[in-house]
């Protein structure tokens, strides 16, 4: 693996009715990323309701999953 930065991540969280509450990142390097975006690519429902505690939290895992892939996909990372 190379220690060189391909992708950051960051998050931020949001308080109620603020706009912004600081970030919080970590840089990927080109491996890292990529496997990133296979297994975001290859979870599905099923893997998801086995680690919910039940089936609207599977639910909500493969909504957050869907947006992770999207920001991936618009930083190049998408896999075929």
């Amino acid at each position: 693996m190379s220690h060189h930065p391909y992708l950051n991540l960051t998050a931020l969280r949001l308080a109620p009715g603020e706009s912004d509450t600081g970030r919080a990142g970590r840089d990927l390097d080109e491996a890292e990323a990529w496997a990133l975006a296979q297994l975001v690519k290859r979870l599905g429902f099923t893997d998801c309701r086995a680690n919910a505690e039940n089936e609207t939290e599977a639910h909500l895992m493969m909504e957050a999953l869907a947006k992770l892939q999207r920001v991936l996909d618009e930083a190049g990372v998408s896999p075929r």
